[in-house]
């Protein structure tokens, strides 16, 4: 009956450490699938942010996009507005060389200086 004892008593025993351990792999579990939770909510919030700095992305090579096009024009219109003064600095420098042109021959027709009239009696009709 001792011996009865002694064995009840090692399986008494045994049965606790099972327990414990039993125990203990609950509470390991228990902590891991909490883990595996917040990891999940951590892809999740994850995945959020990435699919807003994707749109936000898209949203930035959009404008970028519309910029460049928008700069393509004015380039352009910078362009047909040098053209535009290059063609009238042309025109001002032929109507200057035109009007030089005109005073010189215009000059000789002029009337006499007041001198001129006096010293030469025939420049009378001049007068009015």
């Amino acid at each position: 009956m001792h011996q009865d004892r002694s064995e009840l008593d090692q399986a008494i025993k045994d049965r606790d450490q099972a327990r414990s351990e039993a125990d203990q792999r609950w509470k390991d579990l228990t902590q891991y699938r909490t883990e595996a939770n917040q990891l999940k909510r951590d892809i999740e919030a994850a995945r959020l942010r990435e699919d807003l700095l994707r749109s936000e992305a898209d949203q930035v090579r959009s404008s970028k996009d519309q910029v460049s096009a928008e700069l393509g024009a004015l380039k352009h219109d910078a362009q047909a507005l040098r053209d535009a003064l290059a063609t009238k600095d042309s025109e001002i420098s032929f109507l200057r060389a035109t009007v030089h042109q005109l005073a010189a021959k215009i000059t000789p027709a002029l009337p006499p200086s007041e001198e001129e009239i006096k010293a030469k009696q025939w420049w009378q009709f001049w007068r009015h």
